[in-house]
């Protein structure tokens, strides 16, 4: 026995089919633009290991704990400069602009000097230094 389906609810089908089949093609395109943005965050991601021969260079002679510790503020590894100094954090996750590291060497700091304090042009002279320290910061101080 065949049955006859009113014309409005093959109408309804039609369209809820349409819908259904344009919503899956929407959600591959996110699905493949999500993959195409996390490769680009992994290319330009800076991790801690990235700041070492910096923190080596410049910081090493103040902030480190075989050398003078100052504020208590060791740069010497990553657990250290997490833990910040006896004032507490340096650096807040994707804030670099609220983070103590960045805006005493950028000179943007509001309370004491600025930092290397041996040479406080430094990142004036070398800004692809200071932008190293600012997107590792920006992209959430990973080690």
């Amino acid at each position: 026995m065949k049955k006859n389906i009113p014309p409005i609810l093959l109408f309804i089908f039609s369209l809820l089919s349409t819908v259904f089949i344009i919503s899956c093609e929407d959600n591959e395109k996110i699905a493949n633009s999500d993959q195409d943005q996390d490769t680009i965050a992994v290319v330009d991601t800076v991790r801690f290991g990235d700041l070492t021969t910096l923190f080596e260079n410049r910081c090493y002679h103040c902030h480190s704990e075989p050398e003078y510790s100052f504020y208590a503020l060791n740069l010497d590894t990553y657990e250290n400069t997490m833990l910040g100094s006896q004032h507490g954090p340096i650096v807040v996750p994707f804030e670099p602009e609220q983070s103590l590291l960045y805006t005493k060497c950028s000179g943007e700091h509001t309370e004491g000097e600025r930092m290397p304090q041996d040479d406080l042009n430094f990142f004036d002279d070398k800004p692809e230094k200071l932008q190293l320290i600012y997107d590792w910061i920006h992209f959430g101080c990973l080690e």
